[in-house]
């Protein structure tokens, strides 16, 4: 399957491939998120032949954590290892002539939205690569994400969610998110909350905000869920992903090819099985 625009969640990319492959070194110096994250790229370029390729990370700082100060706070940067490697990484693309992209204030997953709609409206169809449930909600007829080897179209959503994917912001906040510590509606499982959106189609946000109900029969589940609006109300502020509020000036792109440098880190690193494919893909192709 060919797509003209692959758009890869670099963060979760790179620390999949950091715990996949925690036991790659070069003398006494891990090398797994490296090599991992760079083989991957290589591997979605030439299955979906892209005619562009992004990367995004997330920004250090994060307007997130000024609405919920608790986001993300179970994940500790107490492994300098990675994030040494990761750096390294982005060095390693920007030499290979790969578009990566990280703006202040801002994940990952929000540049991921913006460059759909850009590509979108450039009549472009996009893959999105991301382990991450929230970009599920920029699946439509133009945009695909493949999660955990799985691709999403806006059918397979329904029949895993029980909803439309503009609604999996809701799904979500109702559920809460482990991963980012995102507190969901107690006792109220992934089960039961794809049941509220098939028992209430198209309504079920709607039922939970405005209070009116008539003449809508209200489940003892839905009126849990009701109690528990506020929480709901701010977990969907921060996981829904609106476009249009980023500057174009503000990106920051990497991007400065050099094969020279690309032979000094893959080499320093340890990493050779790695270079003839770089080198033939860097001929092949001269920028993405």
């Amino acid at each position: 399957m060919k797509f003209n625009t692959v758009i890869v969640d670099g963060d979760n990319l790179a620390w999949k491939s950091f715990y996949a492959l925690s036991n790659l070194s070069h003398e006494g110096r891990p090398t797994g998120a490296i090599f991992g994250t760079v083989n991957s790229l290589l591997s979605y370029y030439k299955k979906y032949e892209p005619d562009y390729l992004i990367v995004t990370w997330t920004s250090h700082t994060n307007f997130r954590k000024d609405i919920y100060p608790e986001y993300k706070a179970k994940r500790k940067e107490k492994d300098n290892n990675y994030f040494e490697q990761q750096h390294i990484v982005e060095k390693l693309l920007s030499a290979m002539g790969i578009n990566q992209a990280e703006v202040p204030g801002f994940e990952a997953d929000d540049i991921m939205a913006e460059v759909a709609l850009l590509n979108i409206e450039a009549d472009r169809d996009v893959l999105i690569i991301s382990g991450d449930k929230d970009l599920l909600q920029l699946v439509s007829d133009r945009v695909m994400v493949l999660r955990n080897d799985k691709m999403y179209d806006s059918q397979t959503v329904f029949e895993e969610f029980g909803c439309a994917p503009f609604e999996i912001p809701l799904w979500l906040a109702i559920n809460g998110d482990k991963s980012d510590n995102i507190k969901g509606v107690p006792q109220v499982g992934p089960k039961t909350i794809t049941k509220l959106f098939k028992d209430y189609t198209g309504i079920l946000k709607s039922l939970i905000f405005t209070g009116d109900t008539s003449p809508i029969v209200v489940s003892p589940i839905l009126q849990k869920v009701r109690e528990h609006s506020s929480i709901i109300d701010m977990n969907l502020k921060l996981i829904e992903l609106k476009s249009g509020r980023i500057e174009q000036n503000e990106n920051i792109i990497y991007k400065q090819i050099d094969q020279d440098k690309v032979i000094k880190i893959v080499e320093a690193h340890g990493m050779n099985s790695l270079l003839v494919p770089i080198l033939e893909w860097m001929h092949g192709r001269s920028s993405i």
